[in-house]
């Protein structure tokens, strides 16, 4: 069940330390006890067991990159998360292998027509007379003349007593401050590398899973899908597919769950829509040359 913002910002400071195994050193983050521990049990229990993480409300995880838990703690108070940032690709220039660029902006031009227009066939006739509507009796009744209101009249009478339900007042800021930065660009951008924002979801998707966090592993199969969906593979950039399928195949991609991971099943799908141009690729061949599950899966898929 989801805690109520007070619930929140009531409970305790609970620290944990990341990185040391990923990024090289640790980093030491607060956060609100009930915004992690609300997410699934085994994160309940982890604060709550009386445990020893739990009495000195300090936990330790090493094999989770600073990154990675920046949007875990992003996921876990807004209920979504931020994609990374695409970078710049730094490759050498080679002639026969032209990497496609932004397409220009399209010019917008005005035609603007020389001729005059048709006559108004309808300008020497003379305006039709204004309909004329009853304004209702005062509290006299009949006595003395009713004046009647024209339809002009009317309109506008109505108009200025529906002004005030009609307008919105404006906002100057968005009401999440965040909304733009989580939802996966459908436009591919040629110039950038991808690596990074295929293994931040399937990073997030590893650490859902370890941590029985199901809507966690739904939103990130979700951006890595759409991410996908935008990515076009061409030969240099192979790399940033390779790179997802060693994150995908690490010994935690595999999932806690029987038979094949949802994460692996994504990826090894789109692997297989792509077969006849990674083939040519002497990275992806030397991947499969390292033998292992993934090219069971690999052939399983694309033999299907």
């Amino acid at each position: 069940m989801t805690a109520s913002f007070e619930e929140i910002l009531k409970s305790r400071i609970f620290k944990f330390t990341v990185g040391q195994n990923v990024d090289g050193r640790p980093t030491t983050f607060s956060v609100h006890e009930e915004a992690i521990a609300a997410l699934s049990q085994p994160l309940h229990a982890l604060m709550r067991s009386g445990l020893s993480e739990s009495e000195s409300g300090h936990a330790i995880w090493e094999d989770v990159s600073k990154d990675t838990f920046i949007r875990f703690t992003q996921f876990a108070y807004t209920g979504d998360y931020s994609v990374p940032a695409l970078a710049m690709r730094v490759i050498p220039a080679v002639e026969d292998d032209v990497i496609p660029g932004p397409e220009p902006e399209p010019e917008f031009t005005i035609a603007l027509d020389s001729e005059p227009g048709p006559s108004n066939q309808f300008e020497d006739c003379p305006p039709a007379a204004e309909e004329t509507v009853p304004e209702p009796m005062s509290d006299w009744g009949s006595f003395g003349s009713v004046r009647k209101m024209t339809k002009k009249e009317a309109k506008k009478k109505v108009k200025v007593l529906d002004v005030f339900s009609t307008t919105p007042l404006p906002l100057l800021s968005a009401r999440n401050m965040y909304e733009d930065t989580c939802e996966p660009s459908s436009a591919f951008k040629p110039w950038c590398t991808y690596s990074s924002s295929f293994t931040s979801h399937a990073s997030l998707w590893i650490l859902g899973d370890y941590r029985h966090i199901e809507s966690l592993k739904a939103l990130a199969l979700h951006k890595l899908h759409k991410t996908l969906c935008a990515f076009e593979l061409y030969s240099q950039n192979v790399e940033d597919v390779i790179d997802l399928v060693r994150c995908a195949y690490s010994d935690e991609g595999a999932g806690l769950g029987e038979g094949m991971s949802g994460l692996r099943r994504l990826v090894c799908q789109y692997l297989a829509m792509n077969k006849t141009l990674l083939c040519q690729d002497d990275g992806f061949m030397d991947l499969l040359g390292e033998g292992g599950q993934f090219v069971k899966d690999f052939f399983k898929y694309s033999t299907a």
